[in-house]
């Protein structure tokens, strides 16, 4: 089984926070939504301190198989 994670942030947001938060997996950068958009994925819009992107996506969990998406 594989883990990734999708994020709004920035690489430079994101390389540290996977630095200091010890994350080994994958975190595929979104900061201009298209993969949000093109999934749907539910998100939020509030403004981010130091300049952030505003629009983040909620945190979720899925299961996926070769098919598709199994449970949410």
């Amino acid at each position: 089984m594989g883990v990734c994670a999708v994020s709004t942030q920035t690489s430079e947001y994101q390389l540290e926070f996977a630095g200091r938060m010890h994350i080994t997996f994958s975190i595929l950068l979104d900061s201009a939504l298209a993969f949000t958009r093109a999934l749907r994925l539910p998100s939020i819009d509030m403004p981010i301190e130091a300049g952030g992107p505003p629009t983040l996506i909620k945190r979720m969990a899925w299961y996926c198989n070769r098919t598709g998406i199994e449970r949410v």
